[in-house]
This record gives structure tokens, C-alpha cells and sequence, in this order.
């Protein structure tokens, strides 16, 4: 997806490019957008892209959270469970296990 807007009326607007398109020797920049039409759109929250798409659409949708984007995490925070007091230095930081 592109952008998405909603349209007068009810439903909403999805701009869009399609990639198979790309058989055309086009950079992705350079294909055609195309719009499709739809009485209800389902976003998936966290969804990669997602937040990109919403925060480039914020002024189509004026009551949007001001918390948008904020207290994002990639989960790269959850991979201090992976190690072990054996496997960090005295500086705290991660060393590889000898032999690798």
C-alpha cells in the first residue's frame, strides 16, 4: 500500500503499486499506482509498514491517536533474554562462547 485515505460517502481509498509489474524493468519508485475501493479496511496493528502508512495518512484521518508510532519496540529488547551470565563480559557486554 501507498497511502489510504477516506472517501466522501463512506468506505475509503487505497493507493497502491503492483509489484509484479516489475517484469516491466521499472524501479518500484517508477510503476504505475493504482486505487482500489472498499466499504471497510482492516489494518493489522504492528504489521510492518503499518505505522509508516498511518503516520504518512494522519492528515486524512484527523482523529488518529497523538500516540501513533510512540512506544514501538522491534522486539530487539527481548533478546537480552538470551544470554547468559557466561556468555557477557565484565563490561557487560555480549562475547562470543569461545570456539566460534
Amino acid at each position: 500500500m501507498k497511502a489510504l485515505r477516506p472517501r466522501p460517502g463512506g468506505g475509503y481509498e487505497v493507493d497502491y503499486v503492483h509489484h509484479d509489474d516489475l517484469a516491466l524493468k521499472r524501479k518500484a519508485r517508477q510503476q504505475p499506482v493504482r486505487t482500489i475501493t472498499c466499504d471497510r479496511l482492516i489494518l493489522g496493528g504492528g504489521t510492518y509498514g503499518t505505522t509508516l502508512l498511518l503516520l504518512k495518512s494522519r492528515t486524512a484521518f484527523p482523529g488518529l491517536s497523538g500516540a501513533l508510532g510512540s512506544r514501538f519496540s522491534g522486539n530487539g529488547d527481548l533478546l537480552t533474554f538470551l544470554l547468559t551470565p557466561a556468555t557477557a563480559s565484565a563490561s557487560g557486554r555480549w562475547t562470543p562462547p569461545a570456539g566460534r
